[in-house]
């Protein structure tokens, strides 16, 4: 009886009734049983009553279809899942070329920083995300490129065992199943639709609405990637999602940059879902950084090599420009292409022109065999439709488009080429696949889609047409201009218009648009996590700090220190804000240069909070050495007591 029914789950779908055929089997096992040792009537009979309890709770046809659906889910279902994300996942194409590498061979251990009241706020691993068993939903804010999406792709990779990843997730093993639904994609309108995506069979098998409550009884972990991509129909999604969950045994992770990350935690009150929130940590140590370049130069062939020593002869202000996954891994590309240009870098700004000039490099090489009257015109032209499209998805939250949608900018290419008297020679196809990447569907192969490399690389092409407006028509594109028009997706857009105009050499058309700027900055809703962005990557511009130290004077009269960044941050402030009080907490030994700055120029009230919540044994002489000849009133704080 038990192989006839595991066999048939396995193969297909099995009768609830199946249950009955158990029940009345272990009662003919019992009888034999009761004949073979002679065992007592009345004991026979109590036996047979402790069995028939231990149904109960599946006795109605409801219960017994819910206990099968959870049962098929759990098998059939798992394997189902894991065979689809396996063709998935389990390889990263790398940038600007078709070389692969295995996800969980180039996967950083990443450290998250816990939201708490309050300034001692301490690190965890990723591994401990899970260890809190009091709080359902799971909250993670981090900035562009700072590996969200790497993150829940390696915990699907884990849980599932694809390519043979070590399980460093602790407490993974402990949930059922998993699930995994992107914001950003626009075919999915129902909860419901999620389930169908992750287990199609099963779905088309027992129905997506009963998968669904058997999903609700089968302790999942549910990753929900890009809050901040959300759009109308993915916003219900996620309502749908909180509303079936939060009275179930379950582990809901949302992912979103920072710009969304009030709105999410406040979504989820009114909810009344009690949630942890976290915040990815930047790779901002030297060792760090360098074990995250050294699986690249392990694991990509044939062109890994030098990375690690390139990196390590920059200067410690260049390297940390490199502080998200994103830039190590396009360092690693910009070293294979561009190394003499390497040591010429002096700011996030020319950084960020070398990945351009990276895809224009890309381009010309698409060009070079081809006879066409003025390249170089047509590489600006091809670039000037990309950034306009990319701006206007952007303005509209797309990060990926549909054939239709892309079939704009074929067109603008085929125009474009025509101008030129290249529309014979080349397919505008080859010179997409520059700067875009096709997706076919598992289940619709015929169907694609398309997404640039990095929503960072998008954002860093639509400032391009934001810049070109400024230069010659010395005004900004309607999408930027007032309130009622701009958007807070547009927030990365004028981040990298910030930085590259604040360059010394861009620094008369920064100062002539100053003022339509920060109307801009306001408008997208610009926070002092956006200024310090701009401010960290244009550490020389007076103005950009000024506007910096304004809005967090706005924000908060006190000011925080809990971080290096958070110092490199307020070292520059200082010079033209004074908070009433500044706290700060124990710092990574040695401490900063910049904190060194900070005592320097401080003058009021410094409370020093000396106590680490990871380690209380940690010396903390580095924060007060450079206090020797500082002119600030310090008091410092040792657990509860005040000295």
């Amino acid at each position: 009886m038990r192989n006839d029914v595991m066999h048939e789950v396995a193969g297909d779908a099995v009768n609830p009734m199946k249950f009955d055929e158990i029940v009345k089997a272990l009662h003919d096992v019992i009888d034999e049983a009761g004949n073979v040792y002679s065992i007592p009537v009345d004991e026979v009979m109590s036996l047979k009553t402790q069995v028939d309890g231990m149904w109960d709770e599946v006795r109605t046809d409801n219960e017994k279809a819910k206990a099968y659906c959870c049962f098929f889910l759990h098998t059939f279902g798992k394997k189902e899942a894991k065979v689809m994300w396996e063709a998935m996942l389990s390889e990263e194409t790398l940038l600007f070329s078709e070389d692969k590498v295995e996800r969980s061979k180039v996967f950083h251990s990443m450290e998250l920083t816990i939201q708490k009241p309050g300034l001692q706020a301490g690190r965890i691993s990723y591994k401990e995300l899970l260890c809190n068993t009091d709080k359902k939903f799971i909250l993670i804010s981090g900035a562009s490129g700072s590996g969200k999406s790497t993150l829940v792709k390696n915990l699907v990779i884990q849980f599932h065992g694809i390519s043979d990843a070590n399980v460093e997730m602790i407490n993974l093993k402990s949930f059922s199943l998993i699930l995994i639904y992107e914001c950003r994609n626009r075919s999915i309108k129902q909860f419901s639709a999620v389930v169908h995506q992750n287990f199609k069979n099963v779905c088309l098998k027992l129905g997506p609405e009963t998968v669904v409550q058997a999903i609700t009884h089968s302790n999942p972990i549910i990753l929900v990637d890009g809050y901040d991509e959300c759009h109308e129909d993915s916003f219900e999604v996620v309502d749908q999602l909180v509303n079936e969950m939060k009275y179930h045994e379950c582990r809901v992770i949302i992912t979103t940059r920072p710009s969304h990350f009030e709105e999410l935690k406040n979504h989820l009150k009114q909810k009344l879902v009690a949630f942890q929130d976290y915040e990815i940590s930047e790779i901002s140590d030297i060792e760090d950084q360098k074990r995250f370049l050294e699986k690249y130069e392990k694991h990509v062939n044939p062109h890994a090599h030098e990375v690690v020593k390139t990196f390590s002869s920059l200067e410690r202000k260049i390297q940390e420009l490199f502080v998200h996954p994103i830039y190590l891994v396009l360092f690693c590309q910009l070293v294979w292409n561009f190394p003499e240009r390497i040591n010429n870098w002096t700011s996030h700004a020319a950084v960020a022109h070398d990945i351009y000039r990276l895809y224009r490099k890309m381009i010309e090489s698409k060009l070079a065999s081809y006879s066409i009257v003025d390249k170089d015109g047509l590489v600006d032209d091809f670039f000037r439709d990309v950034a306009n499209f990319s701006l206007q998805t952007i303005a509209e939250n797309l990060v990926v488009f549909s054939e239709e949608q892309v079939g704009e900018l074929k067109s603008s290419f085929r125009k474009t080429l025509g101008e030129y008297g290249a529309r014979s020679k080349l397919d505008p196809k080859a010179l997409l696949g520059v700067v875009l990447k096709m997706k076919r569907h598992l289940n619709d192969f015929d169907s694609c889609t398309y997404f640039f490399h990095h929503k960072s690389i998008q954002e860093l092409f639509a400032s391009k047409s934001v810049i070109k407006e400024l230069r010659k028509k010395k005004c900004l594109p309607s999408v930027l201009q007032g309130e009622s028009h701009a958007s807070q997706n547009l927030q990365g857009v004028l981040a990298c218009v910030l930085i590259e105009l604040s360059a010394v050499e861009n620094s008369n058309v920064f100062k002539r648009n100053w003022h339509r700027l920060k109307d801009a900055a306001k408008a997208v809703g610009a926070d002092k996590k956006f200024w310090q962005q701009v401010l960290l990557s244009s550490p020389h511009s007076q103005q950009v700090a000024k506007e910096t130290a304004r809005v967090y004077m706005a924000h908060n009269k006190e000011w925080y220190i809990g971080s290096g960044r958070d110092a490199a941050t307020v070292a520059l402030l200082l010079l033209h804000q004074q908070p009433a009080r500044l706290c700060a907490s124990l710092l990574d030994a040695p401490a900063p240069e910049s904190w060194r700055q900070v005592a320097q120029t401080f003058k009021r009230v410094l409370e020093l909070r000396l106590l680490s919540e990871v380690d209380d044994s940690r010396p903390c002489d580095h924060m007060l050495e450079a206090l020797s000849s500082s002119r600030c009133c310090v008091v410092v704080v040792f657990a509860k007591g005040t000295f």
